[in-house]
């Protein structure tokens, strides 16, 4: 089998890496959530990660269906790892398979954005620094790795003690 992400000529309608555009922005005001069904009626969230990688490869599903391409031309399968498993997304047919389990429904949502994104956070402390006298000249990205952030103002204490690293 091919590597992920890489399709021979015989594989009509798989996504590659190749068709891929540039990275998804996290100062972006929306990065979409992608959900797939746990059990019924139970949707599980991916991570920032995950979220980003199915977005890059929607994006060329979405882009070829806009454009009007229509039956099996259409590039919307994609196999890539998520949740450190091989998957296999059916952006047709809006599922997620992971190893040989059964195709389980997937969702996109846009979330509305609030004040608290990404980019408030670096113009704050870029002007934070520039009051103390430091002139802040690198890209966001040079200085921190947003992927990981997370928001936990909707998070309901569940008593567990959580511990990182």
């Amino acid at each position: 089998e091919p590597p992920l992400g890489s399709a021979g000529t015989d594989d009509i309608g798989i996504i590659t890496r190749k068709m891929l555009g540039r990275p998804i922005d996290l100062l972006t005001d929306n990065v979409p959530e992608w959900k797939f069904e746990l059990e019924a009626g139970k949707w599980r969230t991916y991570s920032v990660e995950d979220c980003m990688a199915l977005e890059r490869y929607w994006k060329v599903f979405d882009a070829a269906t806009q454009a009007g391409t229509s039956g099996d031309n259409v590039p919307h399968v994609a196999k890539l790892r998520l949740m450190r498993k091989e998957a296999r997304i059916d952006f047709a047919a809006q599922t997620c398979q992971v190893g040989e389990g059964r195709p389980r429904p997937l969702i996109r949502e846009l979330k509305e954005a609030s004040w608290l994104t990404n980019a408030y956070f670096f113009q704050a402390f870029k002007a934070a620094l520039e009051r103390s006298g430091v002139e802040v000249s690198s890209a966001p990205a040079d200085m921190f790795d947003f992927r990981f952030n997370q928001d936990f103002r909707n998070v309901k204490d569940d008593g567990r003690e959580l511990v990182r690293g």
